[in-house]
């Protein structure tokens, strides 16, 4: 006699039913809550955020963000960004997360590789990172601090 496998997990089966019946059916609209709290925007809300879609730029946290993209854009267009700017920001955080070769940084922060070589050659003359050339191109690593140890893949 087979036993029916069903039975013993008939509780997550339940809750996973419910799940879906919770769902939004594929192809329903939207539910859309109060409206947009811009005077004389006529949009409704989405997710209890206090703007629509259409002005949800107005949020302090975007308008943040648009800033900071206006400012990379500035730097990257003068060819020389500066060592303490956005794009430099940019380097480093690319850098921590595990990138190192110049092509694949500039791939990752989307600027061209003449501008990363640039301005790493300029950020190694200051003390903040190291290059180091192989046969297969050039690598840029964060100079460690005293005590902490170097890794290099």
């Amino acid at each position: 006699m087979a036993i029916d496998l069903r039975l013993l997990f008939s509780d997550e089966a339940e809750d996973g039913d419910e799940r879906q019946r919770s769902r939004r059916p594929r192809g329903a609209s939207r539910f859309y809550g109060p409206p947009c709290i811009k005077p004389g925007c006529t949009g409704r809300t989405v997710g209890n955020k206090p703007y629509c879609l259409d002005c949800i730029h107005l949020m302090p946290y975007a308008a943040l963000i648009q800033k900071r993209e206006a400012q990379r854009v500035a730097e990257i267009q003068t060819k020389n960004p500066p060592i303490d700017g956005t794009v430099a920001q940019d380097l480093l955080g690319a850098i921590r997360l595990g990138q190192s070769s110049v092509a694949a940084l500039a791939r990752d922060i989307r600027v061209s590789i003449s501008i990363i070589k640039n301005l790493a050659g300029r950020m190694a003359v200051a003390g903040i990172v190291e290059l180091r050339g192989t046969n297969r191109g050039l690598y840029v690593a964060i100079v460690p601090k005293k005590g902490e140890i170097e890794e290099w893949t």
